[in-house]
């Protein structure tokens, strides 16, 4: 079956966690289609070195984003507030101001079933279908905004705080 690629690779991942919620593997790794990108290295030179005990969370981009542009936020603050995100996650975690969030950025991860079930599915469901309602496609339309906003919020939605340091990969 095909599923609608929209908000980026966003609404493929969450199609995938709210499929198969109760049956997800110990870890799932959610990649992009390129070995090789202006964000990481060779991806599968990442993926045989990769320690996935290490933590319930790994981005596996090695861009750190030291805080967001303001003009950028705009997409998140609207994502909190219509994706239904904050009907699960405390509000102390989720981001007011631009210079709230610091992460390495990240569209590709590798999430324990843990992290994930964490949350009750109806949060993925909610998500999901906030990512499908994107109308546009193109660098800065709706749709890549729904993305970008779904990039800086994993970390957080998998138990990560708001801003974290970068740390030398564990390769």
């Amino acid at each position: 079956y095909v599923v609608p690629n929209k908000a980026n690779e966003a609404s493929s991942y969450l199609h995938f966690i709210t499929k198969h919620y109760d049956m997800l593997p110990d870890t799932t790794i959610f990649l992009q289609d390129q070995q090789v990108s202006k964000h990481n290295q060779d991806m599968v030179t990442v993926l045989r070195q990769l320690h996935l005990a290490a933590a319930p969370y790994l981005p596996l981009h090695r861009v750190y984003m030291p805080f967001m542009d303001p003009r950028d936020f705009c997409h998140v603050r609207r994502c909190i507030s219509n994706s239904g995100i904050s009907n699960y996650l405390n509000q102390s975690s989720l981001p007011k101001h631009h210079l709230d969030v610091a992460f390495i950025g990240c569209a590709q991860f590798a999430v324990s079933r843990h992290a994930v079930q964490t949350w009750p599915k109806e949060l993925y469901d909610d998500l999901y279908r906030y990512t499908l309602q994107a109308g546009d496609f193109g660098q800065r339309s709706d749709s890549f905004a729904r993305g970008e906003c779904m990039e800086v919020l994993w970390h957080v939605i998998f138990g990560k705080p708001l801003i974290e340091a970068p740390v030398k990969p564990m390769l």
